[in-house]
């Protein structure tokens, strides 16, 4: 793989805010199903990483670029609502404050159940690794990014223990490990 290019990084939502000139000022964004595709090309791969989002709804709030409003302290939220790879619930949450010193955002949320073979679009071409079989029942993350780092914690996760099984609502304990192959790519 090879080595990331630091210039190609694109700002996070709240740094594009932040340093925008034109004051800008929208107390709530409501957006309702819609679809988001998210395609990249990785040097050294044949094929684009493709993330979809699906029956989106989102509420954005508190979107300024107004230096005295920033000053005082306003915190952009995003609540969204998605079907991940038009199979998964995903609910994330994401609170930024604008006048973070290191451009800090915080996140959090859910995803439900699918068949890991569904989330292949994205994670093959990005990391080399294929999932075969498998069954995700549930996962909670969260997380903190800046334009220099991420970091976050898988809260809790559940996976589906029987062989063959649909994915369900119910909770699992001690999940068996999902089938996998890792292609090895310079």
């Amino acid at each position: 793989r090879y080595p990331f290019n630091e210039e190609l990084r694109p700002k996070l939502l709240n740094q594009l805010l932040t340093s925008m000139e034109l004051p800008l000022n929208i107390e709530k964004i409501k957006i309702e199903n819609s679809e988001l595709i998210y395609r990249e090309k990785n040097p050294g791969t044949k094929e684009k990483m493709t993330v979809t989002l699906n029956k989106l709804k989102a509420n954005l709030n508190n979107i300024t670029s107004v230096k005295d409003s920033i000053k005082d302290g306003a915190v952009f939220r995003i609540n969204l609502q998605a079907k991940l790879m038009d199979k998964a619930e995903m609910n994330v949450h994401f609170v930024m404050p604008l006048n973070s010193k290191s451009d800090t955002m915080f996140y959090s949320g859910t995803l439900g159940s699918a068949y890991f073979v569904t989330f292949n679009k994205a994670i093959v071409p990005a990391l080399g690794v294929e999932f075969k079989e498998g069954n995700l029942n549930s996962l909670n993350f969260s997380g903190s990014s800046n334009g220099h780092i991420s970091k976050g914690k898988l809260v809790s996760a559940a996976l589906i223990r029987e062989a063959g099984a649909r994915p369900s609502t119910g909770a699992h304990s001690a999940p068996e490990t999902p089938t996998a192959r890792r292609d090895n790519r310079a």
